[in-house]
């Protein structure tokens, strides 16, 4: 073996052919690696692009919407500047009527004809909507006559900058007044003011309109709708006289507090510019036109949210699209990534299992080898090297008709002369057709162990084991076992005629010794005579139970004993057995009872084989109790149905360390109670040989000097009936 070990080069071929695809793995690796990356940047830059692109339209797109909204800022602008100078044109022109007609009907210097204006404000009345109310004042800025909704509690005008203005300009004949608040509803009214003068030209008092703010609120909502947007009115001064924004009209004082604008930054006629509004958030396009009065100028703040909400409306489904497309691409590109990495996790799983394979087989202590569907050999470890090459020669390729004839020829089988080929068909045959683990002798009284399973592309796995050890093991066992059997057979014989040969004189003795004692042919003439032969047939007796103890007990171990099925009453079974042992019991002055109830039950049992065991446990337990002492006997019903039967004494007891004695034949708990009981330990062992043929076990409860309980266990399947 040493000299094969050495000529053949091949311990780590196993490793060298399952390694053979390592740097294509390595490979693999590397480009799958280079495959992520690239997956990665493809899918990077494809996105990247795509953001660009549509992020520039988009913007394209935002300030294409900023230009509109801001030219429709300055539209808005010139219709509100439009609107409110006809609004107020109209207004100016009826009070312009109705001042010439109190001028004209003046009797008296300082007269105002309160009687002609109402018949003429009746007939002028109507014919304006925006137009809500009309007082005329004297000089003093006293109301002298109102028509219309003229707040009742503003009797006087005179601290109105209106007032002032027209009474100390004599150039102005028509001012835009400040609001007035009505304090009926709280809500403030646009004035507009003409001054009346005397036939000199002196100031001579006003003519007052007030414009309805409802005309105003359908015209805010007309123009910037519910955008959020604002409308004012100011003066070329830049002092603001009415705001509306969201619904609301406000007078000047507010105007400043909630509405007012950056007046300052203003320039010019007219203009549009982006800009923050107090009090407001976000920013505004702020558009700004003046009225042809020449007086007032309008402006209109449109937030410059809604421009970027109509931009977003038209580009959201673009977005939402964009960013679906996006998260597909980003979801394909993880899945293909986790199938490259999924594969490059498995390549490094194969390629992990490859060496631990290797490695495996190398370590193995059997011979290893695979054969392909040629039989031809694709990878094997040393120890097969060892023991089927001889030379270099007998490599990797090799089929195994050569190996086996390899083998042949150098002796490695242990084949009879001239049979070699049948030997070889036969061997060959057997690789072709594996029936399982085959033992084939080699030379030298050593053997080879061969299982060789095929595989799913019709090859050959095979693992060779030298059994050498093992077959010699057990030969040693069969040569054990038949030794034993042969000595247990000589030890039944030998009781057998030794117990055939000691009962026949005993039976004759103890025949004899009890007609001597019954005196059954007369006296004997002396009385230590009948004394001598009472004690011959008491030692007589004694040594056939010894005897017959010997043989049951031989029997039962041999597996010789039949136990036969016969219906027993179990009270009856066990007062028998009581009565049997009541004498004795009594002569040893022992306190012996059978405890109440007893179950009344049927079992199926050998009746023969349960009365010895109730004799041999009885007999132990008044053996070894003192005078004085209480012996029961007594059954019960286990919760699994078993029947438990028992006896206890408050005997010596039994040490722990010696219950594992009881049960061995001629042995006893202690060995001095050898000396002080006479007995030959056959008792126990016997009882239970004869439960466990039953099915049933036996139990032991003892403390020391306290006393015993032995408990025998029968199975419930023994049960045959219990009584009502």
């Amino acid at each position: 073996m040493s000299r094969q070990k050495n000529s053949v080069p091949t311990t780590n071929n196993a490793e060298r052919t399952l390694g053979r695809a390592l740097p294509g793995a390595a490979l693999f690796a590397r480009v799958t690696g280079d495959m992520v990356r690239l997956v990665w940047f493809l899918s990077g830059a494809f996105l990247a692009g795509t953001a660009i692109v549509v992020a520039y339209y988009s913007w394209i797109d935002y300030q294409s919407s900023i230009r509109a909204y801001r030219t429709d800022a300055s539209y808005l602008a010139k219709h509100v500047t439009d609107h409110l100078s006809r609004a107020i044109g109209e207004v100016s022109l009826l009070l312009n009527t109705l001042r010439l007609d109190v001028e004209t009907a003046r009797q008296a210097p300082d007269e105002i004809p309160v009687d002609h204006v109402p018949r003429r404000l009746e007939a002028l009345f109507f014919e304006l909507p925006q137009l809500e109310a009309i007082a005329i004042t004297n000089r003093a800025g006293d109301v002298v006559l109102s028509y219309g909704g003229w707040p009742v509690d503003i009797e006087s005008v005179a601290n109105r900058a209106a007032f002032g203005s027209l009474q100390h300009n004599t150039s102005l004949s028509l001012v835009i007044g400040e609001p007035l608040l009505r304090p009926q509803d709280g809500k403030w009214r646009l004035t507009v003011a003409h001054r009346i003068s005397t036939a000199d030209g002196k100031f001579d008092g006003m003519v007052l309109a007030t414009l309805d703010p409802a005309f105003f609120y359908r015209f805010h909502e007309s123009v910037v709708g519910p955008s959020g947007g604002m409308v004012s009115l100011l003066t070329v001064s830049e002092v603001p006289v009415l705001a509306m924004g969201h619904g609301e009209l406000k007078g000047s004082d507010a105007a400043t507090a909630s509405g007012g604008l950056p007046l300052k930054t203003l320039s010019g006629q007219s203009g549009v510019k982006i800009t923050k509004l107090p009090g407001q958030e976000g920013e505004f396009f702020l558009a700004y036109n003046q009225l042809p009065l020449g007086q007032l100028r309008g402006m209109v703040a449109v937030p410059v949210a809604s421009a970027s909400a109509a931009w977003w409306s038209r580009r959201k489904v673009d977005f939402h699209v964009g960013g679906a497309a996006a998260a597909l691409l980003l979801l394909l590109t993880l899945l293909a990534t986790r199938q490259i990495r999924k594969r490059q996790r498995a390549e490094e799983t194969a390629t992990m299992a490859r060496e631990q394979l290797s490695e495996g087989i190398e370590s193995l202590t059997e011979g290893f080898a695979v054969f392909d569907a040629e039989g031809r050999l694709l990878t094997h470890n040393a120890p097969f090297a060892e023991l089927h090459l001889r030379e270099t020669e007998l490599l990797v390729g090799a089929t195994i008709e050569d190996i086996t004839r390899d083998g042949i020829d150098r002796g490695l089988y242990d084949i009879p002369a001239g049979e070699q080929s049948a030997w070889m068909q036969e061997r060959l045959g057997r690789y072709r057709n594996p029936d399982g683990v085959k033992v084939l002798k080699l030379s030298g009284d050593r053997w080879l162990q061969i299982s060789e399973q095929p595989t799913h592309n019709g090859g050959r796995i095979g693992v060779y084991t030298d059994v050498t050890e093992r077959v010699r093991r057990e030969r040693a066992i069969s040569d054990a076992r038949d030794a034993a059997e042969a000595a247990s057979k000589a030890k039944s014989s030998f009781l057998a005629m030794i117990s055939h040969e000691l009962r026949t004189p005993l039976n004759a003795i103890i025949g004899f010794s009890e007609m001597m004692t019954t005196k059954a042919f007369g006296p004997l003439g002396n009385e230590r005579y009948e004394e001598y032969a009472g004690d011959i047939l008491g030692s007589g007796t004694h040594l056939l139970g010894v005897i017959n103890d010997i043989l049951d007990l031989t029997k039962a171990e041999a597996g010789m004993i039949e136990i036969s099925s016969d219906p027993i009453w179990l009270p009856e079974l066990l007062e028998k057995a009581c009565r049997s042992m009541r004498q004795t019991a009594d002569k040893a002055e022992l306190e012996f009872t059978l405890a109440e109830p007893v179950p009344e039950l049927t079992i199926e049992a050998d009746e023969r084989a349960l009365h010895q065991v109730m004799l041999n446990l009885l007999s132990n337990a008044i053996k070894f109790t003192s005078a004085g002492g209480r012996v029961e006997c007594g059954a019960s019903v286990g919760g699994d149905g078993s029947v438990i039967i028992s006896v206890t004494d408050t005997g010596i007891g039994i040490r722990p360390d010696d219950l594992e004695n009881i049960f061995v034949p001629f042995a006893q708990a202690d060995e001095r109670l050898a000396r002080a009981f006479e007995g030959t330990g056959l008792g126990l062992p016997l009882v239970k040989n004869l439960v466990e043929l039953h099915g049933g076990h036996v139990e032991v409860d003892s403390t020391p000097g306290k006393g015993t309980t032995m408990r025998v266990s029968l199975p419930a399947s023994i049960v045959l009936d219990k009584a009502a």
